[in-house]
């Protein structure tokens, strides 16, 4: 039966042909004879595992005998290795140097005048096998000097006609390799690495020349335990990901501040990747995914992140021009910078800009659900922005820039009464979905056009622009009545500079509140004037009934009201014509 590794590389990464002898560390020792008398068919000790062949492709069962160590169940005897057994021993969770085992007992079992007989089989870093020797047992046997002392993942022991008990074993565990000093070249090469290995799935992996140097590959998908990039006095060590290389780190990965991952392939890290140096998403889509990506580096390029995404306050995701840098990751946080430079950002499930994060820039933002920001949005040119935009920090919109929002956005004073969204002088916003504000929009010469709703105040309040407003056709203008209080219980709106009036008014009459004759609520007021009205509705229409009461509207100069008509019987004969040609009036309007 073949061997079979713990750890299945070969159809991932070409075989490491020469391995030498690690960095020097303290050898470890199993005694097999101390352990007690049992059997078994899988022995565990220190992260080896040690099965038996009862025959060659014949899974057989560990005899563990106390004083003797291990033998075979079968054969000639239960307690020895004999005729075809075989004992298999696999190191789980590191490499093996300097690799020995001791023999407790041995005898001649075919005449041949020699003793423990035995044909040994080391596998290399890949769990392929290197070959197989013949050997007579002596007390100590080497098996790292019978492999030109390459780096094995395990051997095998198989009995050649005689007998043999294993008492011990030692060896020396690699865990870690390391990019040599002085060589910029491929991954794929053992001689490029110390010890003399292609990084595996065991082994901790480190890029840390003295001075920058740049890996290239894997070539083939490839498994390493960990990895860490960073040079360590000078320049950057850069690890240039192949397209046809995906590499798979079962646990952390980390760039230091001279560190840089770049290149047109892919890397997974399953527990997280902390970037304190560079990601260079490149021009060909580099993709990243795994575990939570920590940033407090750089981040740009054109590519895909699938990582979960906390952005510390020294971190940068920067979009450059032609470049769109997509997060794909459940939860996506920023405490740093994102700045956009003509490019696009784009978080698939949503955004949150905490009380220490910066958007800033021009380009397009796109923040799927919904970007929730508590801190600082400052944009200076041409940009859109596609998502819900909830805010309680700070939105600047300036330098002329036009932004766009194509979806809703609620800027609520409410939550926080240091909020603020501003159009400065010359700049434009441009609302295709609901705008709701509970609050102000400052900038005294700045524009804001609403092609979607207008919802004003938290039901209900005040919405206050500063500068100019624009309603569109498309408009709906929602004004919800539950008192007399301007501001307090009914909607209205207050506009610094000129409103541009148009689109559908829509009034709801809320908690419970009836109207009753001779009401008035001022719902617009625009200090430079107002041209316009809402669709369908001139000066002295009928709005609609609300418990049985008529509201109508009328427009002046500065102010749009609405108001319902005082009793019949309180108005002198030439008053009630009139209310009664107003009524008819009103009537034709919304037949």
């Amino acid at each position: 039966m073949p061997h079979k590794p713990t750890i299945r590389l070969a159809a991932l990464i070409a075989l490491a042909t020469t391995a030498a002898l690690p960095q020097p560390a303290a050898a470890d020792t199993i005694n097999f004879t101390n352990q007690g008398t049992f059997t078994t068919s899988t022995l565990q000790l220190n992260n080896v595992t040690i099965t038996a062949l009862s025959s060659p492709g014949n899974p057989g069962t560990v005899n563990v005998l106390n004083l003797a160590g291990l033998g075979v169940v079968g054969g000639i005897g239960n307690t020895v290795v004999d005729t075809a057994e075989a004992l298999t021993f696999s190191f789980n969770t590191f490499l093996g140097a300097d690799v020995s085992y001791s023999v407790f007992f041995a005898s001649n079992g075919n005449g041949n005048g020699t003793v423990g007989d035995a044909i040994i089989e080391a596998f290399g870093p890949n769990g392929i096998s290197l070959g197989t020797v013949n050997t007579t047992s002596g007390s100590l046997m080497s098996v790292s000097s019978r492999f030109g002392n390459q780096l094995i993942s395990g051997f095998k022991v198989q009995a050649n006609g005689d007998l043999h008990r294993i008492g011990l074993l030692t060896f020396t565990r690699v865990t870690e390799v390391h990019w040599r000093d002085t060589t910029t070249g491929l991954w794929d090469v053992s001689a490029n690495w110390a010890p003399t290995v292609v990084p595996i799935g065991v082994l901790d992996t480190f890029i840390d020349p003295t001075i920058g140097q740049t890996v290239t590959g894997p070539a083939t998908g490839s498994i390493v335990k960990s990895l860490t990039i960073g040079a360590q006095t000078a320049g950057t060590a850069v690890l240039y990901l192949q397209s046809t290389g995906a590499l798979l780190v079962n646990e952390t990965t980390t760039l230091t501040p001279r560190g840089r991952i770049t290149g047109n392939g892919s890397l997974h890290a399953t527990l997280g990747i902390t970037n304190g140096g560079e990601i260079d998403l490149g021009v060909a889509s580099l993709t990243l995914s795994g575990g939570t990506l920590s940033n407090s580096g750089l981040v740009r390029g054109n590519g895909q992140i699938d990582n979960d995404l906390t952005n510390a306050p020294t971190g940068e995701i920067r979009a450059d021009a032609n470049r769109r840098i997509l997060f794909s990751g459940s939860t996506n946080t920023n405490d740093g910078n994102i700045n956009l430079f003509d490019g696009t950002v784009e978080f698939k499930n949503g955004l949150t800009n905490s009380a220490l994060g910066v958007i800033a820039g021009e380009g397009k933002l796109i923040t799927g659900t919904q970007l929730d920001n508590a801190g600082a949005i400052a944009l200076t040119g041409p940009t859109q922005v596609l998502g819900d935009v909830v805010n309680t920090g700070t939105v600047i919109i300036s330098g002329a820039a036009t932004v766009t929002f194509f979806d809703d956005v609620m800027h609520d004073e409410s939550q926080n009464a240091n909020a603020l969204f501003r159009v400065s002088a010359g700049a434009t916003a441009v609302f295709l979905g609901a705008f709701s504000v509970n609050g102000s929009v400052d900038g005294a010469n700045g524009a804001v056009l609403i092609e979607g709703d207008l919802r004003p105040g938290s039901s209900p309040g005040t919405a206050s622009f500063e500068g100019n407003l624009a309603t569109a056709p498309t408009t709906r203008t929602q004004i919800e009545i539950a008192g007399l209080a301007r501001g307090v219980d009914y909607d209205t709106i207050h506009v610094g500079g000129t409103l541009s009036l148009a689109g559908e008014l829509d009034v709801q009459v809320i908690d419970g509140f009836a109207l009753g004759p001779n009401q008035a609520f001022d719902i617009l007021h625009a200090d430079a004037g107002i041209t316009g009205q809402f669709n369908g509705l001139t000066d002295g229409d009928r709005v609609g009934a609300f418990s049985g009461n008529d509201l109508f509207i009328g427009y002046s100069f500065n102010n749009v009201t609405l108001f319902t008509v005082p009793e019949p019987g309180t108005l002198a004969p030439f008053v009630i014509t009139a209310v009664a040609l107003l009524l008819r009036r009103g009537s034709r309007a919304i037949a």
